[in-house]
């Protein structure tokens, strides 16, 4: 679907006659386990463009299965959120995800499934959702989430316009801004408005007004990222030249490139979105108002986009990286083709946008006065169209090689160096704030990560390690903060389990939340319940997977904190603070009142670090 303009239908209801929103993706779930992801699935790529088709569960009754089945009919994309025992209940005829997922297959539409954490095939299936298991499916990951985006995009048939694209970011991190794209019809480039029957807009000198204030805020804006777009080519241009023949220093580099950064900084910060004024006129307008604000948010998105691609260019191209000159030229082809094939992607969209314009007087001095003074214009011999399905046809060549250059791009670098970049260009600032000079804070970093890319491969989990040995591999990761690292060793307890090399099944969703809240709880520390010894295998008042973070009001951060106030108690009774796994798969917080001395239980810490 195509950003549309009032009388098409399209993205925005407006006033008057639009038709209802179509949709690209449908999202199907089980609202106990699938919900939260399907909702943060549907916010990502309706922020990438996609118009997405988040059902509410509980809404599905009644004639309400009508609407479900025409969206199904009219999406590319089914999403089908796996969480654990998500088709357990498909055995019934009356469940919903199984009457979905029936529609979908049915109606050969492109199936996605998205399996989360714990989620297995039941053994039998009804037959008309069999296929389901033959689906090649996406793991979810929501610690590298972005690079699972990116996968999820791949298996998507739905291409969203670039238009509804302004403000996303993802891991593409679009080297130019989008708006940069107004520029086909600049200098001898043929305006073929000739053939176009129908009102001419603008008509009235009301209409007229409205266009003139809305091409001047364009123009204002298209200043700005044409200004962030030539910083963006200097960067590039800095950089190859180093690569290349080296008559400039890192250091000298660095310098330039700090530069660049700084005075995108500045020009995102200059930008203002439309008056109210403005966005009163263009209410009673063909024009979108949205397209416009979007225009705004696109020059701080872009901005920032360019700034994090510095970042890693940056990082790719120093000595540390350990990539040959030839494959780090490679990467600035790619982050070059990127930021040409947007740029002229754009150009077609911004052609669509102004389509509603049909009177050619009122762009001319846009297009043959302002469009010249832009820097960064990809001047091609190709004629301003009026056919919006040659438009969008030509949209998704240029969005296709873009993606083609972003793989290339994955391929030498890997999925999450982007963002490893970000965070060593943070915390490369964040000690330069402090007072240290460039190269001190650089050199201050590199040790740092040097010292978390030995832990990595020192604590790492391997074939063939016990449930100890892990258990101390997690432990180490955690007093490193470096939690992905203890998730994957909890991930390998899990493993050791299915092979009953473990007695992991009963604590391990505790120990997974655990891993992965850690960072935002700040919570890291606690000893956990694994197991309990009782005859007849029942404790009245703990559960494997519990946490205990607290003694009688003081912190216990490990074992040895627990034995302390076992051992200083002068009395009977004492209370424990625990964590305990909810039916919605996270921690809370519980007190629990203690008599006397508790049934013998495995208890393992959760932190190697010493806290004396």
């Amino acid at each position: 679907m195509r950003p549309a303009k009032p009388g098409r239908g399209g993205l925005f209801t407006a006033k008057k006659g639009v038709e209802a929103i179509k949709y690209d993706v449908f999202i199907s779930y089980r609202r106990d386990g699938g919900e939260y992801t399907a909702k943060i699935l549907r916010d990502r790529l309706e922020k990438l463009g996609y118009s997405v088709f988040f059902d509410v569960e509980s809404l599905r009754s009644g004639d309400f299965n009508t609407r479900l089945y025409s969206v199904i009919e009219e999406c590319k994309d089914f999403i089908l959120i796996l969480s654990p025992n998500a088709l357990d209940r498909c055995q019934s005829e009356d469940d919903w995800v199984r009457r979905e997922s029936e529609y979908a297959l049915e109606r050969g539409k492109n199936i996605v499934p998205v399996m989360l954490r714990g989620f297995e095939f039941p053994e039998s299936l009804p037959p008309s959702i069999e296929r389901l298991r033959f689906k090649h499916g996406i793991p979810a990951n929501t610690e590298f989430f972005e690079a699972f985006i990116q996968k999820l995009q791949t298996f998507l048939k739905a291409k969203p316009p670039l238009w509804r694209r302004l403000a996303q970011n993802t891991a593409l991190k679009r080297a130019l801004p989008v708006f940069l794209a107004l520029v086909l019809v600049a200098a001898g480039v043929g305006y073929a408005l000739s053939n176009r029957t129908g009102p001419v807009y603008p008509g009235t000198e009301a209409e007229k007004s409205t266009v003139s204030e809305t091409l001047y805020y364009i123009q204002t804006e298209l200043t700005h990222l044409d200004l962030i777009a030539d910083h963006a080519y200097k960067s590039l241009a800095e950089a190859r030249r180093y690569v290349s023949s080296g008559p400039v220093t890192g250091t000298a580099l660095s310098s330039q490139l700090d530069s660049c950064q700084t005075s995108i900084r500045g020009l995102a910060e200059d930008a203002s979105p439309p008056s109210d004024r403005l966005l009163d006129m263009l209410a009673d307008s063909p024009f979108n108002p949205a397209e416009l604000v979007a225009l705004h948010d696109l020059v701080s998105s872009s901005a920032q986009e360019w700034i994090d691609n510095i970042d890693h260019i940056s990082w790719m191209l120093s000595p540390n990286s350990g990539l040959s000159d030839s494959d780090k030229l490679k990467i600035l082809d790619s982050y070059q083709t990127i930021l040409d094939e947007d740029m002229q992607a754009n150009a077609y969209c911004a052609n669509e946008v102004l389509l509603v314009v049909t009177n050619e007087s009122a762009l001319s001095d846009f297009l043959y006065k302002y469009l010249p003074t832009l820097t960064h214009i990809p001047l091609i011999a190709t004629s301003w169209s009026d056919s919006q399905e040659a438009l969008v046809s030509a949209q998704d060549a240029s969005w296709n090689k873009q993606q083609k250059a972003l793989n290339d791009l994955i391929a030498i670098t890997g999925e999450f160096s982007m963002e490893l970049a970000k965070e060593r260009a943070d915390l490369i600032r964040q000690y330069m704030a402090s007072g240290m000079s460039r190269t001190q804070a650089e050199q201050y970093v590199e040790k740092i990560m040097a010292i978390l890319n030995e832990a990595y491969e020192t604590f790492s989990p391997a074939e063939g390690d016990s449930e100890d040995v892990l258990w101390a591999k997690l432990r180490a990761f955690m007093a490193l903060q470096l939690y992905d690292g203890a998730e994957a060793c909890a991930d390998a307890l899990g493993e050791l389990a299915k092979d009953g090399g473990s007695g992991a099944g009963a604590y391990l969703p505790a120990l997974r939340a655990f891993t992965r809240c850690a960072d935002a709880t700040g919570i890291d520390y606690g000893v956990m319940v694994t197991a309990y010894y009782e005859p007849g295998g029942v404790n009245e008042v703990f559960e494997p997977g519990d946490i205990i973070v607290e003694f009688n009001g003081e912190p216990c951060r490990n074992y040895d904190e627990y034995l302390a106030g076992k051992s200083g108690l002068s009395g009977p009774d004492y209370t424990v603070g625990v964590l305990r796994l909810n039916g919605s798969g996270e921690l809370e917080p519980l007190t629990l009142e203690l008599e006397g001395d508790m049934p013998r239980m495995a208890l393992q810490s959760l932190n190697g670090k010493n806290y004396e």
